[in-house]
């Protein structure tokens, strides 16, 4: 593997984005802090306008100007952090007069931390580690830890819903429990005791099912 392939690889660039390196990668020391610093342009062109969808044809869709993004890399293996200053392309269609950006694989639009980043701060979360050692393993803010943590439980979060009532006498138990999803206002299942025990064997067997 070249080392021009290899740098694509360890940033994470797909086959077919088209980015080039504008400079030889570099080290400089900032407050005490080495930094590896790759310099590149995104040289990939829309094959559409994603406001009107219009195919780009007739040099109807052009680059407008060009705007530069810093982008944060987990640590490498020599131990200095490294950053991406990525040139990057704003377009404007002449169809409907709007102008847009693209996105591409490394990382989220509007986002400075890259997605191998965020996949190494999410390593260190299932563990037991504070939020201030996973800043300082990853080399980023505490706040930008805190608010990757919020943001990963507001999208997982799913709001449950639990109550018990007095069964028929054909039942297992005096009351039963019964359970639903919030959201969609949809019971997912009763159960027959509402007991810890039983409750504690009968979400055991649904985890296993879910895994």
């Amino acid at each position: 593997m070249s080392e021009l392939n290899y740098i694509k690889s360890w940033l994470g660039i797909e086959e077919g984005e088209e980015i080039i390196f504008t400079k030889s990668a570099y080290t400089v020391n900032k407050d005490g802090i080495n930094y590896d610093v790759i310099e590149a342009e995104l040289t990939h062109r829309p094959k559409h306008c994603p406001p009107c969808g219009v195919v780009r044809e007739n040099f109807n869709i052009t680059v407008h100007d060009y705007y530069k993004s810093d982008i944060k890399f987990p640590t490498n293996p020599n131990g200095n952090q490294v950053r991406l200053h990525l040139r990057k392309p704003r377009f404007k269609c002449l169809e409907c007069k709007k102008s847009f950006k693209m996105s591409y694989s490394i990382v989220k639009p509007h986002h400075q931390i890259s997605n191998q980043l965020e996949l190494s701060i999410f390593y260190y979360v299932s563990h037991v580690i504070s939020e201030t050692n996973i800043s300082s393993f990853n080399k980023v803010s505490h706040f930008s830890v805190n608010r990757k943590i919020k943001k990963t439980i507001d999208e997982k979060t799913k709001v449950m819903c639990f109550n018990e009532f007095k069964s028929t006498k054909d039942a297992d138990g005096a009351m039963l429990f019964i359970y639903k999803d919030h959201d969609k206002n949809v019971v997912i299942d009763i159960v027959e005791d509402r007991r810890l025990t039983n409750l504690i064997t009968y979400f055991a067997v649904i985890e296993v099912f879910i895994i």
